[in-house]
Formats: structure tokens, sequence, C-alpha cells
């Protein structure tokens, strides 16, 4: 009777959780260029948009001609895109057809930095980007990969929050920006 039990369970247990998609499937395949050069060795990862294909994220790497390649999707949009450091990262929404493949170019650019001093310890970003820092000890942090354009850098202490507007003029620029928060008040004893 245990061994039944045993069975059935594990029966059932095997019909539960994730089911193998069904339909026709799909296949993604280009290249990640840094001017017209291949970037070897790259991270590109593949996210369904929306509702509209299962699946999560799928990391894939190029391999030494800048050449990538995604098989076994459903049919639906996708983003491909391409991070790499001091770079302004490409990304592209890329539909795959039922049952066939679809070709992608991931283009990254130089970008620019920021960088300045805040307070130790202090969450530094940029707004509307995914740009990330933490300030050292001594409150030095630098973000890279930062496209052209007017941005806002926030910096975060605890429930504190200053930002400051600053400008990468073209690629390759590094711009200075510091954010001061005020001083803790001090305690008198009397």
């Amino acid at each position: 009777m245990r061994l039944l039990f045993a069975i059935v369970a594990l029966a059932l247990l095997a019909g539960c959780g994730a089911t193998q998609p069904s339909g026709p499937r799909g296949s993604l395949h280009g290249v990640v260029l840094d001017g017209g050069n291949p970037v070897g060795n790259q991270d590109v990862a593949l996210a369904p948009v929306g509702t509209g294909p299962e699946g999560s994220i799928v990391i894939g790497v190029t391999n030494a001609s800048g050449q990538f390649a995604f098989s076994g999707l459903a049919a639906g949009q996708y983003v491909a895109s391409a991070m790499l450091p001091r770079f302004v990262s490409a990304a592209d929404t890329v539909a795959i057809p039922n049952g066939e493949a679809a070709p992608e170019t991931l283009r990254v650019l130089p970008g620019g930095a920021f960088y300045g001093t805040t307070a130790a310890g202090a969450l530094v970003d940029v707004i509307g980007l995914l740009a990330l820092s933490v300030s050292d000890t001594t409150g030095a942090w630098v973000l890279h990969g930062i496209p052209p354009g007017h941005w806002v850098v926030e910096a975060t202490k605890g429930a504190s929050t200053k930002t400051a507007a600053a400008t990468i003029a073209a690629p390759l620029d590094s711009v200075a920006v510091v954010i001061t928060f005020p001083a803790p008040a001090a305690i008198v004893r009397r």
C-alpha cells in the first residue's frame, strides 16, 4: 500500500509545476558589435515582453566572432540586450515568429562617466538608467556607460535623497558631480 501511495504521489508531483511548452518554436541569432568590430565573450540577455511567451530571462555568451544564438523560443516579443562596462548598453525588441529564425544585431556604443563624492555608503544612481554605484568609505563613486544627454544623478543615504543635474555632452566624457548631505546635528550636553 505504501509503495502504491508513493508511486501515485510521484506521478501527481511530476504533473505539477512547469509544463513543457507546446507549439512551434523559434530561434534568435545575431552578433554584438562595437562600431564594426565583433565583441567576443559578451553576455547577451533575452527577456520575454509582457505576458506573451512563457519563460524567464535567458543569458547567452557571444563566441569569439561576437555571435550569439538562442533556440527553442516560444513565438512572441522579446528584448535582446548586451551590456559592456564603460559602454552604453544595447537593447532591441525582436519578434520571434512561429518555427522560424530571427536575426539581430546589437551595437554597443562608448559611454561617458559621472564620478564624484557624496556621503560614505550612499547609493548613487542616474534617474532613468540602469546605472548604480555605492560610494566608498571616503564618499567616492563612479558610474560608467552613460549615454550623451542631460541627466539627474541621485544619491540616497538612509531616508535622505539629494539630486544634481549633470550632462554628458559626447561619448567618453567624464563629468564630476558632487552631492552633499547636511552634516548631522551635533548633540551638545550642558
